[in-house]
């Protein structure tokens, strides 16, 4: 077995997703010890400083490669053709990470690649055709999209595919070590010390439309009752910069009910609030898979969600849903996130959920005294 392997794992996603890759990254590190695990991103606001980049302190990658979307056509492939002169081991192409784009400049890697594909119920002959250009690649191993599994578990399909890769060395372990993370200054920062505090993410999807959030209208109302039943928390908002926009109309950005932290963190900073925290109180977003990496107290807020893929595997984890017809209706991609967040643009798809339901699923937990 070559433990010295040199990887490069294509993760354009959001932090939530990054999280997800946790068990991915930690059964190479069990497979190949002395490994060198590379990714490659555009997403510069998650990866902004990266000798303090969290999945670096955690010894789990190595090095971070960032290839914005906003780069031209040809700048793109300069750089793609700069990084496989690095001479990888093995690239990996998980579903969520690799936009078709990239996927077209894999031929440029000349070791081992290991690709998700995804059949879509409603375009099955459509999918299958664009898949045949792959069949002419060279080194190039395709592992189907299992509509089942969990996201940490569709990530280690692609290891299976590795014939050095031993099956014993897989690690379906999400957690983050707590002595490798970064203490920051963020507490200090919200002036939180000594106090006990409610962290809450209203919105999802770095400040763009989406139908899994619910109404910042009714964030406002649980903000309130939040503060008549347990006056001892602080209230602490976090999310995108964009954020704010969407919720100037319910939660001005200054209050003195809560602490305006909206685009104010960075990723080092969220999780260290994360694991400051009393509880987590979110929508499908990378907060509630902060939270379950870390075991703390947590409810999360489902709709049209695949539950499926992307529910929290904490420990400490309460889901409530919106019962309706779309209810999870983006399982196995029947529907798309944007196709719903167009037709549903004011939450009404997570509008089965009220506030009592929050409080009182609260008040039967054993979250806070």
């Amino acid at each position: 077995m070559n433990k010295e392997k040199k990887i490069l794992i294509f993760c354009y996603t959001g932090l939530g997703n990054l999280i997800l890759k946790i068990p991915l990254f930690k059964s190479l590190k069990k497979n190949y010890p002395f490994s060198q695990i590379e990714i490659i991103s555009g997403n510069t606001n998650n990866f902004r400083v990266e000798e303090d980049f969290f999945l670096i302190q955690q010894k789990l990658i190595n090095k971070i490669h960032i290839i914005s979307d906003k780069e031209g056509f040809l700048d793109k492939i300069k750089k793609i053709k700069k990084l496989s002169r690095k001479k990888f081991d093995l690239v990996l192409m998980p579903f969520d990470g690799s936009p078709t784009i990239f996927k077209t400049f894999c031929f440029f890697f000349h070791c081992p690649k290991i690709m998700h594909f995804i059949i879509y119920p409603n375009k099955r002959m459509l999918s299958y055709l664009r898949l045949l250009p792959y069949f002419f690649m060279r080194n190039l191993f395709l592992v189907k999209f299992d509509n089942q599994k969990h996201e940490t578990e569709l990530n280690l399909d692609l290891l299976l595919r590795d014939k050095k890769f031993n099956s014993n060395a897989i690690v379906n372990d999400l957690s983050l070590y707590i002595n490798k993370l970064k203490i920051t200054k963020v507490i200090d920062k919200l002036r939180l010390n000594n106090l006990n505090f409610i962290l809450i993410q209203p919105m999802a999807a770095d400040g763009n439309m989406t139908a899994k959030v619910w109404s910042p209208e009714n964030f406002l109302l649980l903000i309130h009752k939040l503060r008549e039943n347990y006056p001892k928390y602080k209230i602490v908002l976090v999310g995108h910069e964009k954020d704010q926009k969407k919720i100037n109309q319910y939660l001005p950005s200054v209050s003195e009910n809560y602490i305006n932290a909206l685009g104010n963190t960075d990723s080092n900073e969220l999780i260290d609030l994360v694991k400051n925290s009393s509880l987590v109180i979110s929508n499908d977003s990378s907060i509630m898979h902060i939270a379950s990496s870390l075991n703390k107290n947590q409810l999360a807020l489902y709709g049209p969600t695949d539950i499926k893929r992307t529910r929290p595997i904490g420990k400490n984890t309460l889901i409530l849903k919106s019962p309706n017809k779309y209810l999870h209706a983006m399982h196995n991609f029947i529907y798309s996130e944007q196709e719903l967040s167009n037709r549903f643009p004011n939450y009404e798809l997570m509008s089965q959920i009220t506030v009592k339901d929050v409080i009182d699923t609260i008040n039967n937990s054993n979250f806070l005294e």
